[in-house]
């Protein structure tokens, strides 16, 4: 009887077998078990402190589309534009008015961001001069004609007759446009007349009164009992939708505030995410894999189906508030879409930087826009087993309908164009400290299982082809002994 062979043979199958049975099926388990242990929201815990304080710097970089020749826009002319910037602020979020609902595995919250300029970052100065779209003017005269009656005479009293020297175009500093403001006596006599605030102290900035002002009270699941929902929102000001919409489709308030994501991800995954400033949810999917700071991760972009011209996607005609009837006159085309309904009628627009991915018919109505993928999309990059963000850039444009009108004879010459205004790239990556954490306690764990794997894997082939050999020629010597 041959015992060595059947030895060799035997510690050789149970290294093989052992090997891919541990580092396939087994380490992963142990992985995702320590995964999900981690990644949610339970007080005091790591993730809970960088959630509550986030340590990642967020950079919000302005770019602003200054009109360099406003006189011919004004009697109906191509506006040509030029980009200044970027203007760039330092972000602080830090969540306030924290309360854990236990019974519905999640967390209620505020967070209140806070803008430092950082000059040493910024192409230009606070300083610089502009010339652009008066907002609430052309917001006014948007509303006078969509209304009736008084109403509309109002408004064409306090612009025409009672401030006549106001201008649907203006120059001011980049930083009245964004956080300084300007005063607006007009706006300031409506209100005294109505008899309620329409703008903050009767002051108009992009980002005015908002250096330290929050979105609202956001409720989002902790993930403890359910890691599949981790950091998905489950309710915004208490309520689990949206009102601004005509549809319970556009309504609907899905996915995360693009800060936290669950584990696991896979490449066929969607990413939703819910922006209280665009007024509804977006998502992105897979575009490809990639590396930041040494960190394998999969990239998210937004499709363009997403923005698609709503005459063509039915998904999409509820985004559209203004349509001018059944053959969606007045909506936007394909890479934009309207968000009068949440800002106080005033007639915004949204789309990518550049119009990215829209109809030509935007770049052909505006000179001086280049879209460029590499700068103008919405990427968002996370490591697919803790689904960590490594690195985002949510970049959005903002944009006004221009429409030309003989109830205000200063707009009576203006094309009816969607006017960029200015875009955002709100970006975050990683810090070294955090990837080289990840790096030491997940993927290289993951590296030397994997080689360690392959390597008694290797010994117990190598067992099992010396045991065949030995029982091969051990059967060979019995067979020859038995001919003598």
């Amino acid at each position: 009887m041959q015992k060595l062979p059947i030895i060799l043979l035997g510690a050789g199958v149970l290294l093989a077998a052992g090997a891919l049975i541990f580092g396939w099926f087994a380490f992963p388990a142990i992985i995702q078990s320590k995964i999900s242990q981690q990644v949610r929201l339970v007080e005091g815990g790591d993730t809970w402190k960088k959630w509550e304080n986030i340590p990642i710097p967020i950079y919000m970089s302005v770019y602003i589309f200054n009109i360099t020749n406003p006189e011919e826009l004004k009697e109906g002319k191509k506006p040509i534009v030029e980009e200044l910037g970027p203007y760039v602020y330092q972000q602080k979020r830090v969540k306030t008015e924290v309360e854990v609902n236990e019974d519905n595995d999640s967390v209620f919250y505020k967070q209140p961001v806070y803008y430092h300029f950082r000059p040493d970052m910024t192409n230009g100065s606070l300083d610089d001069v502009i010339s652009m779209i008066n907002l609430p003017y052309v917001g006014l005269a948007a509303k006078a004609n969509r209304e009736q009656g008084v109403v509309r005479s109002t408004i064409q009293n306090v612009l025409m007759e009672e401030y006549p020297d106001t201008e649907p175009l203006y120059t001011l500093t980049v930083d009245e446009f964004l956080f300084k403001g300007q005063h607006l006596p007009f706006m300031q006599y409506l209100a005294e007349m109505k008899n309620e605030v329409l703008l903050p102290n009767n002051t108009f900035g992009i980002y005015y009164n908002k250096n330290g002002s929050d979105t609202g009270l956001l409720e989002v699941f902790a993930g403890v009992k359910d890691s599949a929902k981790f950091g998905n929102i489950a309710s915004w000001n208490n309520a689990p939708n949206v009102t601004f919409w005509e549809d319970e489709y556009c309504n609907m308030i899905n996915g995360s505030d693009g800060a936290l994501f669950p584990p696991f991800v896979t490449r066929d995954r969607i990413l939703p995410i819910f922006s209280p400033d665009l007024c509804r949810s977006l998502y992105l999917t897979y575009e490809s894999d990639t590396e930041v700071l040494g960190l394998p991760g999969y990239r998210f972009t937004l499709p363009k189906i997403l923005l698609e011209d709503p005459r063509t996607n039915k998904d999409n005609e509820c985004f559209c508030t203004n349509r001018g009837g059944q053959n969606f006159e007045n909506c936007p085309k394909a890479g934009a879409y309207q968000i009068e309904s949440c800002k106080k009628g005033t007639p915004l627009v949204v789309s990518l930087p550049h119009f990215l991915d829209g109809d030509a018919e935007y770049t052909e109505q505006v000179g001086g826009l280049n879209a460029d993928p590499a700068k103008h999309e919405t990427v968002i990059t996370l490591e697919p087993n803790t689904g960590v963000l490594l690195r985002a850039n949510k970049r959005i444009q903002m944009n006004v309908e221009l429409r030309g009108t003989r109830k205000f004879p200063k707009l009576k010459k203006f094309p009816n164009i969607i006017m960029p205004l200015f875009w955002v790239d709100e970006s975050a990556e990683l810090t070294e400290t955090s990837a080289d954490r990840i790096q030491s306690k997940l993927i290289k764990p993951q590296e030397v299982v994997g080689t360690a794997m392959w390597v008694i894997f290797a010994v117990g082939c190598v067992l099992i082809i010396i045991g065949l050999i030995a029982f091969a020629r051990g059967a060979r010597s019995s067979s020859a002994q038995q001919k003598f």
